[in-house]
């Protein structure tokens, strides 16, 4: 049995970031991931950080703001301590994010989207078709207009994740690769967490990061109600002609990386398990993409 003050299970995005944090704060960290180096969701992603783009509506989506606002103020000051800390280029760009209307309609809700993100204390434009083309060359002669958020930005979430499982190792922490199967409550006090591979480790906290694989731990409390939610994109090769920014259309995003590639995404089937991409999802990705004739 090993000992720590603190067990992570989960090594994405957010298990790997609370690990780091906590080890940087002089805790004992064991962080368990059943990823190893690739965890699924992180890899997948296309690290968009854009909370203009969140205000879809509903009770929840003033608050969802709100938080994702707070976090991207956050992000410059994290990305530049990660990166003096690993030698790591996280490939965090402030280029802006621009979504576009192809009709009248589309138009008018960005108006109010706007708005209503303007009294939130947000950075938000909306431009008209010429504007919006001097921005953004790269996108559609068919826009009619655009909502343009200069402070949105993106990070490339594999070099995130290999920066913050360096930043771990180097603050102290230790990294199993591992499923764990159950969190109990310790005779002796605390917590124990035990992997499908017969390891087990005690801990004074136990914190579970490990998105939709929670509902295949037992927990000593209820389980959180997470579902999967499958989305399917792409990754195309783009050289010259590609849009400089995120472009956010009908049925898509273009979100172009420091590397060359231009990742195009995604779908959304709530509950779905399946890892298989479906013809029909990429043939309208592909068609989407048209938003930006050079890539299409």
């Amino acid at each position: 049995m090993s000992g720590a003050s603190v067990v992570v299970v989960g090594g994405g995005v957010i298990g790997l970031a609370l690990g780091w944090r906590l080890a940087e704060e002089g805790a004992q960290v064991i962080l368990v991931d059943a990823g190893a180096e690739a965890p699924a969701a992180t890899s997948a992603a296309a690290g968009m950080l854009a909370p203009s783009f969140e205000m879809s509506g509903g009770a929840v989506a003033e608050p969802l703001y709100d938080l994702c606002l707070a976090s991207l103020r956050r992000w410059p000051d994290f990305a530049q301590r990660l990166e003096a800390a690993t030698g790591v280029s996280i490939d965090f760009r402030r280029d802006g994010v621009m979504g576009l209307a192809f009709d009248a309609a589309s138009a008018a809700a960005f108006a109010e989207a706007a708005a209503a993100i303007d009294v939130r204390g947000g950075n938000i434009r909306l431009l008209n078709a010429a504007r919006a083309k001097a921005r953004e060359p790269a996108i559609s002669d068919k826009v009619v207009a655009a909502l343009w958020a200069p402070d949105d930005a993106q990070v490339d979430p594999r070099l995130l994740t290999l920066a913050l499982r360096r930043a771990i190792k180097r603050s102290g922490g230790v990294l199993v690769d591992g499923r764990v199967r159950e969190v109990v409550l310790s005779p002796s006090g605390g917590l124990m967490a035990t992997t499908q591979e017969g390891a087990t480790f005690l801990a004074d906290a136990v914190v579970v990061a490990a998105g939709v694989a929670v509902g295949t731990i037992a927990l000593p409390g209820p389980t959180p109600p997470i579902h999967p939610e499958k989305g399917e994109a792409l990754a195309l090769k783009c050289g010259t002609g590609g849009p400089s920014c995120v472009v956010r259309a009908p049925g898509a995003y273009l979100c172009p990386k420091a590397d060359g590639r231009l990742v195009v995404g995604a779908t959304a089937a709530p509950h779905e398990t399946s890892l298989d991409p479906r013809a029909a999802a990429i043939d309208g990705l592909k068609a989407a993409a048209a938003a930006a004739p050079a890539v299409a």
